[in-house]
């Protein structure tokens, strides 16, 4: 689409926007996140592709060892952060506070993509509720490209045909 191809040129980085990828499983979204984030690295953008569940694995490790501002502070040299299927994971009140304090860090400042199963309206399953998951989508949807990818999984797809 239209939108896609406007992504490919990564203006959305170069006035620190974020995307969002939404749709159900197989459809594309981390596909997506994928060529953007080499089109990044293309361009000489330092890029992280991470699964949200190994990220906040990573963030409540560095918290419990003392060296969250650090693990921050190596985030934040990161031009383009993507984190993958977000939808998939249930956050305690810990890892949604750090959750938001990346949010936080990251907003006007530097860009996200984020993939997620769940549409907006569902977001208070993955954070402890709708207070919190309103105060994250409050910063990540100021600035952002929320793209919706509707269809079939394309492994169900193939697999039906075969």
């Amino acid at each position: 689409t239209q939108k896609l191809k406007s992504l490919e040129t990564l203006d959305f980085m170069y006035h620190t926007q974020n995307v969002i990828l939404i749709g159900p499983p197989g459809v594309g979204k981390s596909h997506i996140a994928t060529a953007l984030g080499i089109n990044a690295c293309k361009e000489g953008f330092k890029v992280l592709f991470i699964n949200a569940a190994e990220l906040m694995d990573k963030l409540i490790k560095a918290l419990d060892e003392g060296n969250i501002e650090r693990e921050f502070k190596k985030l934040y040299k990161i031009d383009l952060l993507i984190i993958d299927e977000l939808g998939y994971i249930n956050m305690d009140k810990e890892k949604e506070s750090l959750f938001f304090q990346l949010i936080r860090q990251r907003y006007e400042k530097k860009s996200l993509v984020i993939t997620t199963n769940l549409p907006f309206k569902r977001w208070n399953e993955v954070f402890t509720s709708q207070v919190a998951a309103t105060a994250i989508l409050d910063r990540l949807l100021h600035h952002s490209h929320v793209i919706s990818i509707t269809g079939d999984s394309y492994r169900v797809k193939d697999k039906n045909k075969g």
